[in-house]
């Protein structure tokens, strides 16, 4: 008698522990989740002008992009290179084709500006830049 008493209960916790998480995964979807940690993470940065480290990274992307727009990579001017640590390891970038793991990740955000337009890079410090649209 004991011991189905107690396996009843372990059956109810479970059950209730169960329903406990489905309701609060279909409360939440991945966006609303990205959102809401991003909104209340304050990026740090430490603004510098640019770092040794970053000046291959600065030369790619304005050779990249003076490819890109067909105009010299003299037009180009660096409006802002600094370090950052993103709050995630799709550098800040909303991503909805891939999944990003929440880890701070340390990289640079590089602003170059170009014909009146500014074009903003987000990268790690092994050089993998990504375009911010």
């Amino acid at each position: 008698m004991f011991i189905i008493r107690w396996f009843k209960r372990i059956i109810f916790w479970i059950i209730v522990s169960l329903a406990a998480v489905a309701f609060f995964l279909s409360r939440c979807s991945v966006e609303d989740w990205y959102r809401e940690i991003t909104t209340n993470f304050s990026v740090q940065t430490a603004p510098v002008s640019i770092p040794e480290a970053v000046t291959p990274f600065v030369n790619s992307l304005k050779a990249a992009l003076s490819d890109e727009l067909k105009v010299s990579a003299d037009q180009i001017s660096v409006e802002k290179a600094e370090f950052i640590l993103w709050p995630d390891s799709c550098l800040g970038i909303v991503r909805t084709d891939r999944s990003c793991t929440s880890v701070v990740t340390p990289g640079y955000k590089i602003i170059l500006k170009a014909n009146g337009s500014s074009y903003e890079f987000h990268g790690d410090q092994k050089g993998a830049f990504e375009r911010k649209v």
